[in-house]
């Protein structure tokens, strides 16, 4: 039988970018463009929305959080967030995100490269140490767990 539900992404297809922040290489669209386009997308039968990572991040792909309660500033707020479910909750549409919780960024602060607090990578005795690989009691960091 034929599963009503759809979900499509196509990649290379922003949805708009109502701010400029000057990112390098950053091809996509933000919170408030997503909204823009629910109408159109209610029009198309599309019933859920699939979101790359929208947390906080050095990188332009996001899959290096480092708040995984701070939505990116490059695609909007918290508040933009929660107002968009909302919206997207009353045209019955779901919406997926893919969150990465099996690493984080390097300054994350459970790791803490540079660091300014307790992170893993300046304290072997760290409570966030064996969220990662090192190399001994060493700072020669090898990756996540």
């Amino acid at each position: 039988e034929y599963d009503p539900d759809a979900v499509i992404k196509m990649w290379g297809e922003p949805v708009g970018n109502h701010q400029n922040s000057g990112a390098r290489e950053f091809f996509g669209g933000d919170l408030k463009g997503v909204e823009q386009k629910l109408e159109y997308l209610e029009q198309l039968g599309v019933t859920a929305l699939y979101f790359n990572p929208i947390f906080s991040s050095p990188s332009n792909h996001k899959y290096d959080t480092t708040d995984y309660f701070t939505i990116d500033p490059m695609f909007g707020t918290n508040e933009h967030f929660a107002s968009l479910c909302e919206k997207i909750r009353s045209k019955n549409m779901k919406i997926v995100l893919d969150a990465v919780f099996n690493h984080t960024s390097v300054h994350h602060p459970w790791l803490d490269i540079q660091q300014k607090g307790k992170g893993a990578y300046g304290n072997p005795k760290s409570d966030f140490r064996d969220y990662y690989f090192f190399d001994g009691e060493s700072n020669h960091y090898i990756g996540w767990k």
